[in-house]
């Protein structure tokens, strides 16, 4: 007689896995896992777990060196006619005429200039020895040709007299014994008696 061999998955009892072709697990890790619709609040979806299966992985070193090295092709500008035409152009006369008024205001200590860093200073002095010329900060602010040193620091100085009630030095002594021997202590809000009084 032939034996007789059973098939397990045809009938009888059923096996856990038929009828799917794959089973996900219902690990917690799973993103993939069954969930019931009213599942408790407490169970993480599947966004929450992809995240933190993101955190628990590590890059290959070939992913690492292909984030480092990142191919740049050859770059191209967009064409435009901006790029290639003319941009504030002076005509001589325009030129001449800006040099003449620029140098008047800027040599004229009454004359305030606006905005004077996005001006092009360098076209006044243009033709002239630049190694005589200041730069930077020095060449806005010429201090001296307003006022020379000598008037300001040497032995001629002109120097504002400072406003005193009194002429001499006898008259300003005089003031303040008068004044010492009129003050009155009771009277003084300022004093430490009296703050301690308070």
């Amino acid at each position: 007689m032939a034996k007789q061999t059973r098939n397990k998955g045809l009938g009888g009892a059923k096996s856990r896995t038929q009828g799917k072709a794959f089973n996900p697990g219902n690990a917690s890790t799973n993103p993939d896992r069954k969930t019931a619709s009213n599942a408790p609040g407490f169970m993480r979806s599947k966004n929450t777990i992809n995240r933190l299966n993101m955190y628990s992985q590590k890059l290959k070193k070939a992913d690492l060196n292909k984030r480092k090295i990142q191919p740049t092709g050859p770059a191209r500008i967009a064409p435009d006619r901006r790029w290639f035409g003319n941009t504030r152009v002076l005509s001589q006369q325009k030129l001449q005429k800006f040099r003449e008024e620029i140098g008047q205001s800027v040599n004229d200590p009454f004359q305030v200039v606006l905005k004077s860093s996005k001006l092009p200073m360098s076209l006044l002095t243009e033709g002239q020895n630049e190694s005589d010329q200041p730069r930077g900060k020095a060449a806005r602010k010429n201090l001296l040709a307003v006022e020379p040193f000598d008037k300001t620091f040497g032995s001629a100085k002109t120097r504002k007299r400072p406003r005193l009630s009194t002429g001499s030095m006898e008259e300003m002594a005089n003031k303040a014994s008068r004044m010492a021997e009129e003050y009155d202590p009771s009277k003084d809000k300022s004093s430490e008696e009296n703050r301690v009084l308070r």
